[in-house]
């Protein structure tokens, strides 16, 4: 799309207001990062939702939450301060991947662009 700069202007005000809905965003995996106050937990929940996008939306919004659920619902002080033991709350955990087997990478890799962002 080759659109003057006005005109794109225009059309991405337009989509941000069709899509900035709640009627939009309560079945969609965009839900989970709306659900956090805090920016780090939004930019993390995001994050992982995305990793998880793969499949329906009831299915991706599903799996988000209960990967919220297992970090406390406060994912970024979670992969911040993740003990080994605490890593044991995705045992089980299947989405798009193990993340009992990848969880501690994941969050390692997590913890690195929170403290250093692209």
């Amino acid at each position: 799309m080759n659109l003057p700069q006005d005109e794109l202007r225009d059309f991405l005000i337009d989509k941000a207001n069709q899509y900035a809905q709640h009627s939009f965003i309560q079945d969609d995996p965009i839900q989970i990062p709306h659900s956090y106050s805090n920016t780090k937990d939004i930019e993390i929940s995001g994050l992982i939702a995305a990793t998880l996008s793969w499949g329906g939306r009831k299915t991706i919004i599903a799996k988000s939450k209960n990967l919220m659920e297992r970090m406390d619902n406060s994912p970024a002080d979670f992969i911040r301060n993740a003990t080994a033991s605490d890593l044991q709350s995705f045992d089980g955990f299947v989405g798009s991947s193990d993340w009992s087997d990848l969880g501690s990478e994941r969050l390692q890799s997590y913890d690195a662009l929170l403290e250093n962002p692209p």
